[in-house]
């Protein structure tokens, strides 16, 4: 007895060395922690060993915080499950009337399937196949169309757009803050690009896609020497341009389309004169399609389309993929409370304790959303074990190679090694992912900071000498 007594505390003597962290990791994360510019600040902190679970630091590890775009972990996570890797969107093209003699006798819908990468290059293709035609598709050739384009949005619970509760109004006319449809194209942004031509003349402004939905009050000058830099300051449909640019210089800005359906009718009616179709009425901006589908697109994979999501933090795609699992797996509530109840359901089912996470939206746009270090940590521990953990992990920015933590922790032990989802707002700074150490054990770590003052430099160097600390165990 006295024996087996002795190997049993042996055992757990060896499992409790195993579950330490390195003799002075401790005292070295809380010197991290001194920098006073973030005096004041929330600060949250998790690292733990995806070996063992032994947890190696822990601050204010359950604090509620809002994440910014570390939430985009929870929807790329919610896609895979409930959609899969190999899911595609869908939109499709119909008529409601008959084609006689190249001219369609009633109206064409565009309906929209989510598509968060839509753009005009599909609308040119499906022109052009309307104007040649498809005899073995029993699709005669078109030349006119006497009826309207209607735009059909119902595949999302609401049709009309649907920003997240609790976006800022300030970020409201850029793109990454551009209102999700279920038929939006070109991610229902465009490229504004201001340009210096002679001294003393206005400067050039040129849409891309051409739009005719904004107004512009160009009160710009192109000048050798500027006092006040350029300014575009967009407020609804109308931008107006300030201050002055160099000759040839270029500044250019992306802006959300506040009108998206009038933006597809706009695109796709250009698509379809410049194949040679013609438009003869006036465009209708809602609809219901239920006539016979022509032509029918699909998009690329969800693991293709989660990439850029992580990869570069793409706001617009997360709310398209939010609004997808929710058109497909219908709630009760009404449709601001919808995502909250989905994200308790998968931490449920997924045995992730509940009460780590509120979102609201996919992106984390939203002030409204909470989540904690320990709710991070766990989402990454339970992707690790998934079935799309590759996907998922590939699809994270590597430090100091790509995506949103290209130019972070170039130099440290970290590069190259370390994959994890930035996350940045106003006050805000969070850094949740996996690191190798030195010595080879694999760890999750969440670094998350709210309410301190001034930029987010301070913040993310606290991250990034965390996570080289981690790499040089």
């Amino acid at each position: 007895m006295r024996q087996r007594l002795c190997v049993i505390l042996l055992a757990l003597w060896s499992l409790a060395a195993l579950a330490a962290p390195p003799e002075g990791f401790t005292a070295a994360m809380e010197r991290l922690q001194g920098d006073p510019a973030l005096n004041g600040a929330k600060i949250g902190i998790l690292v733990q060993s995806l070996d063992d679970g032994a947890v190696w630091y822990a601050k204010n590890e359950g604090l509620p915080l809002i994440p910014a775009s570390t939430a985009k972990l929870v929807t790329a996570a919610l896609a895979l499950e409930y959609l899969a890797p190999d899911y595609r969107f869908t939109t499709t093209l119909a008529v409601d009337g008959p084609v006689n003699d190249g001219v369609l006798h009633g109206n064409l819908y565009l309906k929209g399937g989510g598509d968060p990468v839509l753009t005009p290059a599909t609308f040119r293709a499906w022109a052009q196949q309307l104007y040649d035609g498809d005899d073995s598709a029993n699709r005669p050739a078109l030349r006119e169309i006497r009826g309207r384009i209607v735009i059909d949005n119902a595949f999302f619970p609401n049709p009309d757009p649907l920003r997240g509760p609790g976006w800022e109004k300030a970020d409201l006319p850029w793109y990454y803050a551009a209102p999700p449809t279920a038929l939006a194209c070109n991610q229902n942004a465009v490229r504004l690009t201001v340009r210096g031509t002679a001294p003393g003349a206005p400067p050039s402004v040129t849409f891309d896609p051409p739009t005719a939905l904004f107004t512009v009050v160009n009160q710009a000058k192109t000048a050798n020497a500027v006092r006040k830099p350029l300014e575009v300051l967009p407020n609804g449909t109308t931008v107006r341009i300030i201050g002055g640019i160099a000759p040839g210089k270029e500044v250019v800005e992306r802006l959300s389309v506040p009108a998206p359906d009038r933006f597809a009718v706009e695109q796709f009616t250009a698509a379809l004169r410049d194949a040679g179709i013609t438009v003869t009425n006036d465009p209708a901006l809602k609809g219901t399609a239920e006539p016979a589908v022509l032509l029918t697109h699909h998009s690329p994979t969800l693991r293709e389309i989660i990439y850029p999501m992580l990869k570069d933090s793409d706001n617009h795609t997360a709310e398209q993929v939010r609004l997808t699992l929710l058109a497909l797996y219908s709630l009760e509530p009404p449709v601001a409370g919808r995502y909250p109840i989905m994200v308790t359901n998968y931490c449920e089912l997924s045995d992730i304790v509940t009460g780590n996470f509120f979102l609201v939206d996919g992106s984390g746009l939203s002030r409204q959303d909470r989540m904690s270090p320990r709710g991070a940590v766990r989402i990454l521990t339970h992707m690790a074990l998934s079935a799309h953990f590759a996907v998922w992990y590939h699809s994270l920015p590597v430090a100091g190679r790509d995506g949103t933590l290209k130019t972070r922790m170039a130099d440290t032990r970290a590069a190259g090694n370390a994959r994890a989802k930035t996350g940045t707002m106003t006050g805000v700074s969070s850094l949740a992912g996996y690191v190798t150490s030195q010595a080879g054990e694999r760890l999750v770590y969440a670094v998350m900071l709210n309410d301190y003052r001034g930029s987010s430099a301070a913040a993310r160097r606290l991250q990034d000498s965390i996570v080289g600390l981690l790499a040089d165990q």
